[in-house]
């Protein structure tokens, strides 16, 4: 019998842990942050993860700083497994890294055009190590959750055994209104950009007029978001490369395509076409093209398949196209910002 893919056993638990049969959301606790690394949302859902996967474990980060912050395997059938098969097999190893949002006063989901990454950029395949044998690289394939955190009013609260309990205890009620498991290609598939990025770099150090000053030079990077876009708001999608039409438990709802810019070339040689699969519906004529893509002449496409439970999809529900769904900023200049100018009141410059 062939092992289950674990992206999609992974995307279920999540799915019915954090939302009713209806899709609402459930209310659940979070608590307080020990310290400014520490994150209780991804132990909580490492937690979910580690109770109810079935025959495979969630080894969570054990630091802070450390990325991914959770990997999913099979481990006797990645013991002593080659390389190359590891690096593709979803049904034996995933990375997951959560990406936590809040919903800004428009209803809108924050930094909807673009996420920090800081120094880890997105990628669908990433870099973990081995606890043995020295700590030998291993390069696996690399997901990444979003999901949209609210606060939750003490009104949403219906379980008698939390009722009347303090905040202190029990932490702070909290609910998830969209979550996205999301294959890391749509994001970025430069695995030699992810490696520069995060690899070792140089410092500039003896700054200063003491020259005790230091640069790390530390890259910050912003990616997209695929909460941004509204057809993964307000719902619960796993997108991915794979072609998972044969799992009974999902159906498709989305073709993604991502457009490649001319001077990709290289990152995707050797990519098929685009896959149909079943009837396809114009997206929305309507959206701004001018906010969601850039101009970049197209070498080639990238093709995704968005996926939902099956009791979440309409019976009448047909398969749409959405070509570069998620937002973009209309513009974005080459120099950073200067930091923010201090203007004092009330006095003015001598006369020139």
């Amino acid at each position: 019998m062939p092992l289950s893919d674990l992206t999609v056993d992974t995307f279920l638990i999540l799915r019915n842990a954090f939302f009713n049969e209806d899709g609402s959301p459930k209310t659940f606790f979070l608590r307080d942050k020990k310290n400014t690394q520490s994150d209780p949302l991804d132990e909580h859902i490492a937690s979910v993860l580690s109770q109810q996967l079935k025959d495979s474990s969630c080894q969570k980060s054990k630091g802070p700083l450390t990325s991914p912050d959770m990997v999913i395997a099979r481990e006797r059938e990645c013991d002593k497994v080659p390389q190359e098969v590891l690096r593709t097999d979803v049904s034996r190893i995933v990375a997951v890294e959560v990406k936590k949002l809040e919903r800004t006063k428009s209803g809108k989901v924050a930094r909807a055009s673009g996420l920090d990454y800081n120094t880890t950029p997105p990628c669908g395949t990433v870099r973990i190590y081995y606890a043995v044998n020295d700590g030998r690289e291993l390069h696996i394939r690399g997901y990444y959750l979003f999901v949209c955190l609210e606060k939750a009013s003490n009104e949403s609260i219906t379980n008698e055994e939390v009722l009347g309990k303090n905040e202190e205890v029990l932490g702070k009620p909290v609910f998830m209104s969209a979550l996205t498991l999301c294959d890391g290609n749509i994001l970025n598939r430069d695995f030699d950009y992810y490696r520069k990025i995060t690899g070792k770099r140089e410092k500039s150090i003896r700054l200063g007029t003491y020259g005790d000053g230091v640069n790390r030079n530390r890259p910050m990077t912003i990616f997209a978001n695929p909460l941004g876009a509204k057809e993964f708001d307000y719902s619960v999608t796993l997108i991915t490369q794979e072609n998972l039409s044969e799992d009974s438990r999902i159906g498709l709802v989305y073709q993604v395509i991502r457009n490649i810019p001319k001077k990709y070339k290289e990152v995707v040689e050797g990519l098929g076409k685009v896959e149909s699969l079943g009837e396809i519906k114009d997206q929305d004529e309507t959206r701004d093209q001018e906010e969601i893509g850039a101009q970049d002449e197209v070498e080639s496409q990238s093709v995704f398949y968005a996926y939902r439970q099956v009791e979440d999809i309409c019976e009448d529900w047909q398969v749409q196209e959405l070509i570069e769904p998620f937002p973009k900023p209309k513009k974005r200049e080459v120099s950073t910002q200067e930091r923010g100018k201090f203007r004092l009141e009330n006095v003015g410059p001598a006369n020139s």
